[in-house]
């Protein structure tokens, strides 16, 4: 009986030793928990190359699409915005690009859901929609979109209907 206690603890701290190395710190907005830009995270990489893969983990193709917000971690899981590189075509027709919400794995970057937002009715001119970072509170991610909308997804890739008091 013993044994199997020592088996059995020895066990768990070796999946907490395991998840302290894929758990990563929670940064549900732009520059992190607190809005300054600063990790409690330790041996973070201070360089990294993407040519030879130095100091990277995984990366993740963004399926043809653009967008300049910074990735946000909750839990297991990284959100990021994306809308599509508008033509000049487009542009000209003020036609809005496409605009996602995308989810990644914090461990192996394997896409885990990609939602369609549907678009705004502003155009920017030929411009990045998908600009600025998504924020969450860890039930949703709530994104705002270069064309005026505004678009909360549950943290499995589903419309919210989640309403709260202003």
């Amino acid at each position: 009986m013993r044994a199997t206690r020592v088996r059995a603890i020895g066990l768990c701290a070796i999946l907490i030793v395991f998840a302290s190395r894929v758990r990563t710190e929670d940064r549900p907005g732009w520059r992190g928990p607190t809005g300054a830009g600063i990790s409690s995270e330790k041996d973070l990489p201070l360089k990294w190359d993407a040519k030879t893969g130095e100091g990277i983990l995984w990366k993740a193709p963004l399926k043809g699409t653009t967008g300049h917000s910074c990735p946000i971690v909750w839990g297991e899981r990284v959100f990021i915005t994306t809308a599509a590189a508008q033509s000049r075509e487009q542009e000209e027709a003020k036609e809005v690009p496409d605009h996602h919400i995308a989810c990644y794995g914090v461990a192996d970057g394997k896409l885990l859901w990609r939602t369609q937002v549907p678009q705004g009715k502003e155009t920017m001119g030929y411009a990045i929609y998908a600009v600025p970072t998504p924020c969450t509170d860890g039930r949703a991610v709530y994104a705002w979109f270069g064309s005026a909308v505004i678009a909360a997804v549950d943290v499995e890739g589903k419309p919210s209907t989640r309403r709260q008091a202003m």
